[in-house]
């Protein structure tokens, strides 16, 4: 950019970029059953370091038969993993938080659930 004068001028500025570290702070489920097999869906809340949504954050987990789910979270900090087609002879099945991307890190040691139906990353969903 120039000024009036034709001498080039410049700005310089320094920003810091920080974000948040990330735990999940809430985790749901819910049954569905479909003709002769049944389904859930995982609810996951992500929340930063005061507890504030994230948006934009991939939670990543594993169900306990050995698929990965994942999911983005929207602007409410939440984001569904789905399994469906499950075998009537399956009962529970589980789904553990493993990851969390988008965030300054993943802080697996704050993860808590107010409503205390799972342990904040490891939630068991039974038929």
């Amino acid at each position: 950019m120039r000024d009036n004068f034709g001498v080039p001028s410049e700005q310089r500025t320094n920003v810091t970029v920080t974000s948040s570290p990330a735990h999940i702070g809430d985790i749901d489920r819910v049954v569905t059953t479909q003709g002769a097999s049944w389904g859930t869906t995982v609810t996951l809340t992500a929340h930063g370091e005061n507890h504030a949504p994230l948006a934009n954050v991939r939670v990543t987990g594993l169900w306990s038969n050995g698929t990965v789910g994942e999911c983005f979270t929207s602007t409410d900090g939440r984001c569904a993993v789905q399994r469906g087609g499950l075998p009537k002879q399956t009962r529970t099945l589980s789904f553990s938080v493993t990851s969390m991307w988008g965030a300054a890190g993943y802080r697996p040691e704050r993860n808590h659930d107010p409503d205390g139906d799972s342990n904040g990353t490891t939630i068991v969903v039974t038929r």
